[in-house]
């Protein structure tokens, strides 16, 4: 099955508004699949996507109830101070990751 790595808040990286608007629908459209992504790994801003006060979290609180592991780096979330906002998802550690990415069949990277 599919592993979905985001290290990123936005889908692309000119244009942010832009990017904002398609990481949402990006995160909308895995829950609707009839095969979501076994794994989403958070990274780096990525692990801004899970914040409790987002409407990416929604999503990303679908994809989980969808069965999809939605693992978030603890080192990143720390790194930002965010740790007690996390709303979506398990605070990992870069082992956890990468062992799921590794698991999968396939990985893809935004």
């Amino acid at each position: 099955r599919l592993a979905v790595l985001v290290s990123g808040k936005t889908l692309g990286r000119e244009d942010k508004e832009l990017g904002e608007v398609l990481i949402k629908g990006f995160l909308g459209t895995l829950s609707k699949l009839e095969t979501p992504p076994a794994v989403l790994a958070l990274m780096n801003e990525g692990v801004k996507l899970a914040l409790s006060d987002t409407s990416t979290c929604d999503h990303l609180k679908d994809l989980e109830r969808t069965g999809t592991k939605i693992l978030v780096c603890g080192t990143c979330v720390n790194h930002f101070g965010i740790t007690d906002s996390v709303g979506a998802g398990v605070i990992s550690t870069m082992f956890e990751i990468v062992e799921a990415l590794n698991g999968s069949g396939r990985i893809l990277s935004l």
